[in-house]
């Protein structure tokens, strides 16, 4: 055989890949972690070891070539057939003479963790020796490929067979399976005894062989796996080697699992005393090899250790507060040294003692450190550290009385409880705006006799002063002229030699402060609005209001009070009211507060003004008394106006007006932004639900009272009627154009039949969506309301739909509104002069309007949906002209009945495939949706007696997930991909009490319990849609559509098969299930994909002929014809591509075509990273040739090196992996026949109505362990 056959994508069976987790002893399967990516793990390591006693050993990883795999096989071609498939596990003897797949790996990972641990560590192969301790759980992934023919037994006899030896230290369970190849098994595997077998089908197997020599196909693959470290060595530590890639051993030293920590915490300390007591905790999770030493190391600076206190406590008691013996420590000792008694798995050692520092600091911080360090043999040690400070720092605290009659605050200051000396030491007082020290500051030491200072104030500086141990209260009395929005005070003390700044930074080292004490002071404010604004005007007025509160303190003789008018950029900002009009304006506001003596004798206003332009301009005022006090507790309030010029162009941004106010130390500084509204270019309305569900306008008739809430979206209710009424509300948004409002404008509202609007008496309350996206109750009355930000009341005000409403503009004025109902249209007039006022501004007109009660009068065998769908218009005249605008709106109201229609659903993980079970209609009810004004028959649901429309409905799964995974970086390719066929409807079983492995559990109907209520089958081939949606990787999407019987209670079946570009992908899995709206899933499902299973696929792509309006029917006798991109080729088209099949590619009975068949195609092909076009010749009988009639496609690899790539420029064909597989549909020809509507058959229900049932399941996290070269595009619908 040539070298080119080895590349040859025809001859490559490709992702064998076997995924099983293995744990001693307790026989569960413990958490999985698949295996990295090749890439992660390139490197193999160089070192030679040498050899060592008790190894466990892997099978080698020869590099083993190409040639040299052929060169064996050749060798050995026409020899028997060997198989070890038994119901008897082969023993390692057994296996000696079976191929090893060992020997073919391309790529090895190894990582460990401890037992309870959650995170994988990685074992670096490309280093020396590695360690692991006794006990830890192990992964191992491999990745090989066995050469042609590689299936030989030693003497030279083809097998089905081969195996994996374990090393005698890595424990693992029992575990067996099934070797799938989609949805066919071509294989099983076991594991036991140490011993990996896999036992493949005769007719699998033999791809593999050389028949004759050299024409066998390779098999690609992973294994993964997972065991736990366990030997009887005694206290010697273990090993085992691994074969790396390269022919390299790695060796694993397996560490007898030993373990001693220590902690330590300071209990108490007495910085007067200078003693400090300590608690150390020595421990042990695994216990130690023999006794614990203990040491203990105190340090201090300048040779002023820490020392151990005889005269203290000292204790060593074990977890369960038992003393434990040793010697104790001699007094004084800077460090001591203790003996523990050899520590089991858990047990814990307390030792608790008292150190002191002798030589205390007289000024400033001591820090002394306490090291305690264990250690149990040459190979378990741990140690803690523990900073202490000592700090002879007197303390400072500061409090303050209410003001007295007079307005003085008496204040006290404590210094030195702790009684050290504190002679040098000075006593600093700040005060915060307007306070000052009225009277004596008055010091008294606690043994002596009291005496008076100014502050600041240096201890020991009077001659009263003689002790400067003692505790010192220093009292004073302070006024406020509250001018300030608080009076601070804060007392400081500074050592001696200590930083020159502690009263402006007082937390520093060696400063004491007593922190900033706070009063709360008084108030000023300004409030300010724009007035209306003509659209030809260049100025703007706007009213301000000032308020000088004095609500905790006298604002005291004199004060001033200062307005600015700030400017804006190109404009002007000026005084509006005049100076007499604001005088009196002031005056009448002290008087009205009750400052009577208030006049112009006392109150001094006037007017500031600006310069160059502004020179003739006020741009401010001053308000001000020299005897005039505001007492506490008034508040006084004054308005006047000013006036702004707007700038030439005022931007989109606006024009900001600055008003800054003081008041000694009050300020406030509010802007007024003004913006032009942008002028409405047309007239327009739009509808919509008001309710808290937003978008969704579809809602509950009824929410039960323990009914969770966030599944439930109310109607609203009335309240004081006595039929409680159920409502819904709607809002219609209307904004007139300049043009329209000179003449009267008419909304038009039309109710839907079966709705009645409320009356005037009616009160209700509606969930409406707040400010931050969550819901909150809204209190409604009347039928009609109205509301928009240009009315003085920005709330809706009700009113009738016969009747009408008054209410005031932003200007001031009174404008009324009238409406006239007639049967379901309701006309509301907008006045001219209204719409004048409104402007720019929304009008909102809500309504409400009852559900009538015979809506749902309730069944026992129905479920209604009721649709009610109504349009408003906006008739108006431009320029003589009459016009309408018009917007719909539809609210959906489900029944009492629909509740239950989804229940529950489960799923189950099956290695790579998830299988999703969704109960539908559980009750067995008949399931309508109607539009209110179309229902016709006997009932309000359209339906006459006995019968029940639409005979059939549309169920609808959409699965989303982000072919990302988790990590937008890591080039995951996640897919799913429906499984062919597997589909399927059964019965719905109460009676269901067994999950899927067959164990007993509760009822299936308990939400906690993952088991479908699946009973007998009721349709093994329904009818279903599917269709891929890839076009956005952070959005994949794939659809199910399947037709469903009404009035059938029943479970849905469908499996999704997982897969991703790289091993160890992982990802979620958006899956949820709804009927008519009504919804029951599983958010957020955290499923992970089983580690025990294999799967292996032979080389190449294959697609699968669909009916377009059924995927589920598999269509015969479609042919294609093959070409590949060959531009040089002298056969090639214009286009580059020559065809290659030597016959045509048919699909079988069950639709399916393998455009890799040897038969058809030329030898070599088709290849991998080549370019290939498919093109559709014939339909299958009955059928049109699909219009996208040529598929253009690559088979990718990702060793380009090997396999150029060989492909048009800008290609943009599907790519996809070995074992891919893809869905082509076809639709009938017009002179098909059609069978017979209503039936229900075998071969699947016949689609009779219209009704849509959105379906979706729960939320999958999935950690993706799939072939080594894993699928990417794959179930594709085209």
């Amino acid at each position: 055989m040539n070298d080119d056959r080895h590349g040859n994508l025809r001859h490559k069976l490709m992702a064998l890949a076997v995924s099983v987790a293995l744990l001693l002893g307790t026989g569960t399967t413990g958490t999985a972690l698949a295996m990295e990516s090749p890439e992660a793990n390139s490197s193999s390591a160089a070192q030679t070891n040498e050899a060592r006693p008790s190894k466990g050993r892997f099978p080698r990883l020869e590099a083993t070539t190409q040639a040299e795999a052929v060169a064996q096989a050749d060798s050995q071609a026409g020899q028997p057939i060997a198989t070890a498939q038994s119901d008897t596990p082969m023993t390692p003897e057994q296996a000696k003479d079976y191929p090893h797949f060992g020997q073919w790996g391309t790529n090895m990972v190894v990582k460990h963790k401890a037992q309870g641990e959650s995170e994988w560590q990685d074992v670096d192969l490309s280093q020396g020796d590695s360690s692991v301790d006794e006990g830890d759980d192990l992964y191992f992934g491999l990745e090989y490929t066995v050469p042609e023919d590689g299936l030989k037994m030693a003497d030279g006899t083809t097998t089905t067979t081969m195996v994996f030896e374990l090393p005698k230290t890595v424990k693992t369970n029992a575990v067996s399976g099934k070797v799938m190849q989609n949805n066919e098994q071509v294989g099983t595997y076991t594991i036991a005894k140490g011993l990996i077998t896999i036992d493949f089908n005769d007719d699998f197997a033999k791809k593999n062989w050389a028949e004759p020599a050299g024409d066998g196909q390779e098999i690609d693959g992973s294994l993964s796996f997972e065991g736990s470290v366990d030997f009887n060595a005694g206290d010697k530590d273990d090993e085992f080697e691994i074969p790396v890639p390269g022919g390299q051993d790695h060796t694993v030293i397996i560490k007898n699992k030993y373990d001693v920590t220590v902690s330590k915490r300071v209990q108490s300390q007495d910085n007067t005393k200078g003693t400090v007591t300590y608690v150390v905790e020595v421990s042990s999770k695994y216990g130690t090899k023999e006794d614990v030493s203990f040491k203990d190391v105190m340090t201090g600076p300048d040779g002023n250790p820490l020392q151990f206190d005889g005269s203290g406590a000292f204790t060593v008691t074990d977890e369960d507060g038992q003393p434990v013996q040793v010697t104790a420590p001699s007094d004084g000792a800077s460090e001591f040294n203790l003996t523990l008694p050899k520590m089991d798995p858990g047990d814990k050692y307390i030792i608790t003692y008292t150190a002191k520092l002798d030589n205390l600091p007289t000024d400033g911080k001591t820090t002394v450190n306490n090291k305690a360090s264990v250690d149990s043999g040459k190979d378990y040690h741990d140690e803690h550290s523990v900073d202490t400070s000592f700090e002879q720092k007197p303390s400072v605290s500061k409090q303050g009385s209410d003001p007295d009659d007079n307005g003085l605050r008496t204040w006290t200051i404590t210094v030195n409880k702790e009684q050290y000396d504190i002679d040098g030491y000075t006593l600093s007082d700040i005060l915060g705006d307007g306070m000052k020290i009225e009277g004596d500051v008055t010091i008294t030491p606690s043994d002596g006799q009291s005496f008076t200072a100014i502050l600041p104030y240096t201890f020991g500086s009077n001659a009263s002063d003689s002790n400067t141990k003692a505790t010192y209260t220093i009292t004073y009395k302070t006024s406020f002229n509250g001018q300030a929005n608080n009076e601070r005070n804060t007392a400081i003390l500074t050592p001696p030699n200590g930083p020159d700044d502690c009263t402006t930074n007082p937390w520093q080292d060696g400063c004491s402060s007593s922190g900033d004490i706070w009063k709360d002071g008084n108030g000023l404010t300004k409030t300010g609005d724009i007035k209306p604004v003509q659209p030809d005007s260049k100025t703007i007025a706007m009213s301000w209001s000032v308020g000088i509160d004095a609500r905790n303190a006298n604002i005291t003789a004199p004060w001033k009070y200062v307005d600015e008018l700030q400017q804006p950029q190109n404009g002007q900002h000026v005084m509006l009211t005049s100076l007499e009009a604001l005088k009196q304006s002031v005056i009448d506001a002290f008087r009205a507060a009750g400052i009577t003596a208030a006049s112009d004798s006392n109150i001094q206003v006037a007017f500031t003004y600006g310069t160059g332009d502004l020179t003739d301009k006020a741009i401010g005022f001053t308000v001000s008394s020299d005897t005039l006090a505001i007492p506490k507790g008034t508040k006084v309030s004054f308005n006047y106006e000013s006036q702004g010029v707007l700038p030439a162009n005022v931007g989109e941004w606006g024009v900001n007006y600055g008003n800054k106010g003081t008041l000694g130390g009050l300020s406030t500084n509010p802007s007024l932004n003004y913006k032009p509204e942008e002028e409405v270019g047309e007239t327009t309305i739009e509808k919509t639900d008001v309710s808290a569900s937003g978008d969704k306008t579809q809602h509950d008739y009824a929410c039960g009272a323990n009914e969770d809430q966030n599944n439930c979206s109310p109607l609203g209710v009335t309240t004081n009627t006595t039929r409680v009424k159920h409502f819904l509300s709607w809002n219609i948004a209307v904004q007139v154009q300049s043009g329209a409002r000179v003449n009267d404008v008419t909304v038009i509202e039309t109710l839907p039949k079966g709705l009645t609007l409320l009356d005037d008496t009616d009160q209700g309350t509606i969930k409406v969506k707040n400010q931050w996206g969550g819901s909150e109750s809204k209190t409604i009355t009347g039928g009609l309301t109205i509301a928009s930000e240009n009315l003085q009341n920005s709330d809706s005000v009700a009113f009738a739909g016969n009747g009408s409403v008054t209410v005031t503009g932003a200007d001031g004025k009174s404008y009324t509104l009238n409406a006239a109902q007639s049967d379901q249209t309701i006309r509301i007039t907008l006045p001219a002069a209204f719409l004048q006022a409104i402007g720019n501004g929304t009008i909102n007109l809500g309504v409400n309007a009852a559900i009538d009660a015979d809506q749902f009068p309730g069944s026992d065998d129905k479920a209604v949906q009721r649709v009610y769908g109504n349009t408003a218009t906006v008739q108006y005249q431009v320029n003589g002209k009459d016009e309408s605008k018009s917007d719909s709106q539809t609210q959906v109201v489900d029944s009492e009945e629909l509740k239950n229609v989804v229940r529950k659903q489960s799923s189950k993980e099956d290695g790579n495939e998830i299988t999703y079970w969704v109960t539908i209609n559980p009750d067995a009810k008949c399931l309508t949706s109607e539009n209110a004004d179309d229902a016709t028959g006997d009932d309000a649901s359209g339906n006459t007696s006995g019968s029940c429309a639409p005979e059939t409905l549309t169920v609808k799964d959409v699965l989303s997930y982000s072919s990302y995974g988790n990590d937008p970086n890591s080039g995951a390719g996640i897919e799913a991909t429906l499984v062919p066929g597997s589909v399927k409807l059964y019965g719905y079983d109460e009676s269901v009490t067994k999950n899927n492995s067959g164990n007993a559990w509760d009822s299936c109907t308990l939400e906690y319990v993952n088991i479908p209520c699946k009973g007998d089958l009721l349709n093994d081939k329904p009818s279903y849609t599917y269709d891929s949606d890839h076009t956005s990787a952070q959005q994949y999407r794939e659809t199910l559509n399947i037709t469903v019987p009404n009035k059938t209670a029943m479970v849905v079946e469908y499996t999704y098969r997982l897969s991703a570009d790289k091993l160890g992908s992982n990802g979620t899995i958006n899956n949820s299930a709804s009927i008519l709206g009504k919804t029951a899933s599983k958010d957020n499902q955290q499923v992970e994909i089983e580690n025990s299973g294999a799967h292996a696929t032979t080389f190449g792509v294959s697609l699968y002929k669909v009916d377009a309006d059924n995927s589920g029917d598999f269509l015969a006798g479609a042919e294609f014809e093959l070409y590949r991109y060959d531009p040089d080729a002298s056969d090639s088209g214009a286009d580059g591509y020559r065809k290659i099949n030597t016959a045509p590619l048919i699909s079988d009975s069950n639709g399916k075509v393998d455009i890799h068949d040897a038969k058809t195609v030329e030898a070599d092909e088709p290849n991998f990273n080549i370019a290939y076009k498919l093109v559709e010749t014939k339909a299958p009988d009955g059928y049109e040739i699909a219009s996208n009639d040529a598929y253009y496609f690559m088979v990718v690899d990702d060793d380009e090196e090997r396999y150029p790539v060989i492909a048009p420029e800008g290609f943009n064909g599907n790519r996809y992996h070995s074992g891919d597989f893809f869905y082509v549909k076809n639709k009938k020809t017009s002179d098909v026949a059609l069978p017979e509507t209503g039936g229900v058959g075998v071969s699947g229900f016949v689609v009779g109505g219209l009704l849509a049932v959105s379906v979706a399941v729960g939320g999958l996290s999935i950690a993706m362990r799939d072939v080594a070269r894993a699928r990417r595009s794959r179930g594709r619908i085209s």
